[in-house]
């Protein structure tokens, strides 16, 4: 796309770092909010936001939770060292997982904080809206899909929607290893509370009762070991009766040799499935 075509404005909002990326002139068009992964960024998504103004959408990055412009420190320094606030064996990962689900739940509430906010900005019509996102990013759009009514239109990538799965999966993981037993089993009663917190959070449930069958994109890396691509795998089978009279709806794209990051393919894909559907 021509540059001087497209306008890119960087704002903070409610205290949200926010990159709106829209074509010029633009009035009444309809609107996807992008969250990146993990340690990223808003301004990942400014290739498939440039995509998507060529195509005639708009785009609203954000920074998630801690990180980008309000980076916090226990993302700066999570991978390598231990946190005060940490009560499970370092090398576990779990305290950085579970971190990663607040991160999740916090995007999530700001998201919809942003949305409100437009609802009104002529340039938008936030009736028809999308949402997208990478990795992390890509659990926050499962969760809006499950949780706003308003969303009409998603796309994951390298993503997954079973959080509670994920986490006893690493749980029963870490469990395992003899070293880690006692420090587990000490704090049980924060492992309850914390394995509650994530069931509530948790969107299966809602996406077959309130987003299907409502078009959803899952694009997943063949080679990807950070999120296999067994969990997308069998979400879609799960959603799958719910699309029955609209299959062309629920799709599952596999990107072989590809490991855990996002391609212009994958934006391409991500950037037709809204335009066909927006």
């Amino acid at each position: 796309m021509d540059t001087r075509q497209r306008i890119i404005q960087s704002e903070t909002l409610y205290g949200i770092p926010t990159l709106t990326i829209y074509p010029k002139d633009a009035e009444n068009l309809p609107v996807v909010f992008y969250v990146h992964g993990l340690t990223s960024n808003k301004r990942s998504g400014i290739e498939l936001g440039d995509m998507l103004a060529e195509a005639g959408i708009c785009m609203v990055a954000m920074d998630a939770a801690m990180h980008g412009e309000r980076l916090d420190d226990r993302i700066r320094t999570a991978w390598e060292k231990p946190s005060s606030e940490d009560i499970y064996p370092f090398e576990s990962g779990l305290d950085r997982l579970f971190l990663m689900f607040q991160i999740v739940e916090q995007t999530a509430r700001d998201m919809e904080t942003l949305i409100h906010h437009f609802s009104t900005d002529p340039r938008m019509n936030i009736h028809r809206l999308g949402v997208c996102g990478s990795s992390m990013g890509g659990f926050v759009a499962f969760l809006m899909a499950a949780r706003f009514e308003m969303v009409q239109a998603a796309v994951t990538f390298i993503s997954h929607a079973s959080f509670l799965e994920h986490w006893e999966n690493a749980l029963m993981e870490a469990g395992s290893n003899p070293k880690w037993q006692k420090t587990i089993q000490s704090v049980e009663a924060e492992t309850l509370k914390r394995t509650a917190f994530i069931r509530q959070l948790d969107p299966l449930e809602k996406l077959q009762t309130r987003f299907a069958p409502k078009p959803l994109l899952m694009i997943v890396a063949g080679q990807d070991t950070d999120i296999p691509k067994t969990y997308a795998t069998r979400l879609g089978k799960v959603l799958q009766p719910f699309y029955a009279g609209y299959p062309d709806q629920l799709r599952l794209s596999y990107h072989s040799g590809i490991t855990h990051r996002v391609t212009s393919d994958m934006r391409l894909q991500a950037r037709d499935w809204f335009v066909r559907f927006l």
